[in-house]
């Protein structure tokens, strides 16, 4: 409520209002804390007037650790399984493409059950940024075993297109370029994994330090 009576002759009378936590809602995504209003948000000027104030004042804190173990564990660990896949070798087609698609279409079902179920805000919000993230490096160790396959395919054209060789050739050569994605694939493993560490090292100690603030 409020009056434009100046307030050194308006008073409010107060009551005390409590909250009985054991009657939450545990539907709800927030803990909610009652308290008065305090001293300076009792009195506002407007159009040049004085206006008093009196009301309540509820503070929502979100429940971190149910979108700890909902969210962010899981979509962590599907992005560590995708390392798994710099492990097997490039010629096995169905076992490691099978492995990244299904990773990468369950991260995308997790992002859009956390947009559905996320309040509209201007923005991205902490968690849908942590998901874009996570399908982004699925993405590309899935561009990175494409472009091994790619390499192969066009070893394989090139290889119709020059002269008949000996077979010891055709076996140093097929040995040097199964070195050669077994080394890209090594490089991957040691890059994608520094990546999201550093991501890490960005990302938490931004949340913590928005959230505390």
């Amino acid at each position: 409520g409020s009056t434009n009576m100046d307030i050194n002759f308006m008073r409010f009378g107060e009551t005390t209002a409590s909250y009985d936590t054991s009657n939450k809602n545990t539907i709800l995504d927030y803990m909610v804390e009652v308290q008065q209003l305090r001293e300076e948000d009792r009195i506002v000027l407007y159009a040049g007037q004085n206006y008093s104030v009196t009301g309540i004042e509820l503070r929502l804190s979100r429940h971190i650790l149910k979108y700890l173990y909902i969210y962010y564990l899981p979509s962590g660990l599907f992005v560590v399984v995708s390392w798994v896949g710099f492990l097997i070798p490039p010629e096995v087609v169905p076992g490691r493409m099978a492995m990244l698609i299904t990773l990468f279409l369950v991260l995308t079902n997790i992002f859009n059950i956390v947009t559905t179920n996320s309040p509209n805000v201007e923005g991205m919000t902490a968690i849908a940024a942590w998901m874009l993230v996570c399908i982004f490096f699925v993405f590309g160790a899935l561009v990175g075993y494409a472009y091994l396959l790619w390499k192969k395919k066009k070893s394989c054209l090139k290889r119709k297109k020059t002269k008949k060789q000996s077979e010891e050739e055709g076996k140093l050569r097929q040995l040097r370029k199964e070195d050669y994605r077994s080394k890209v694939d090594d490089v991957f493993l040691v890059v994608f994994p520094m990546m999201f560490l550093v991501f890490n090292l960005i990302y938490w100690p931004m949340c913590l330090s928005s959230a505390n603030g």
